[in-house]
């Protein structure tokens, strides 16, 4: 079913305005979770120096992650090849150590692996290098998490609606973006605006002139009552 005056190139020119989102956004969000991942894995490894495999001990980290991590992540881990040669040469050693491991977690696992920190002021400290409270943080994790999953999907963005509200600041959310595209945009340009300024401004440059690109008015409609973007 077709509304009335719907033309092929409309239709097209929505699935490019899409695909060339998901690109942008997932450049930006592969910064984010390099960072994300040095973060983490110097500020806790700082912290618990004598436990170079903190991330399965179960005095820092919750024993139900630590199951979980040994049973469905680390056994995919152990085919990687900078953890395979870990182990043949520390034939020992029942994990890697956190500076290699959690170079391969994904930004999911990285995610849940900061959750399950037990102590609340560890994980204040690391919240506290992107300028958020421990709930808020917790709250932009899922949020770049869900779109990350969704960009490395090929999932549709302009008019997605997320179950879960984004929290309004530091990031400068809008009241009514807070289960939009718009609301994701604006976490992600203020997590990595923490990362880089420059970076965060190569981020709206391109965000510009991706709206800018000539399309039919249908589709720029579309674009703008879906995303709340400025056309």
């Amino acid at each position: 079913m077709y509304v009335e005056g719907t033309t092929f190139k409309s239709i097209y020119d929505l699935y490019l305005f899409d695909t060339k989102l998901r690109r942008l956004l997932l450049n930006a969000l592969d910064r984010i979770e390099v960072n994300l991942r040095s973060r983490i894995t110097y500020i806790v490894s700082t912290i618990y120096v004598n436990s170079p495999t903190w991330f399965v001990d179960k005095t820092i980290i919750k024993s139900d992650f630590v199951l979980s991590f040994h049973n469905k992540v680390y056994s995919t881990l152990l085919e990687n090849p900078v953890i395979k040669r870990h182990h043949q040469k520390y034939i020992n050693d029942r994990y890697a150590p956190a500076w290699k491991t959690l170079e391969f977690m994904t930004l999911g696992n990285l995610s849940a692996l900061y959750q399950a920190i037990k102590d609340t002021e560890v994980k204040k400290k690391i919240a506290s290098e992107y300028g958020c409270s421990l709930k808020v943080f917790i709250n932009y994790l899922e949020t770049i998490r869900v779109i990350r999953n969704k960009c490395a999907h090929g999932s549709c963005l302009y008019n997605i609606e997320l179950s879960k509200g984004i929290k309004s600041n530091p990031a400068g959310v809008d009241s009514k973006d807070r289960h939009n595209i718009k609301g994701a945009y604006s976490v992600i340009r203020y997590m990595l605006g923490t990362i880089s300024n420059t970076r965060r401004t190569e981020l709206e440059d391109n965000l510009k002139a991706l709206l800018a690109e000539p399309r039919e008015d249908a589709t720029n409609t579309i674009i703008q009552t879906c995303t709340n973007f400025s056309l």
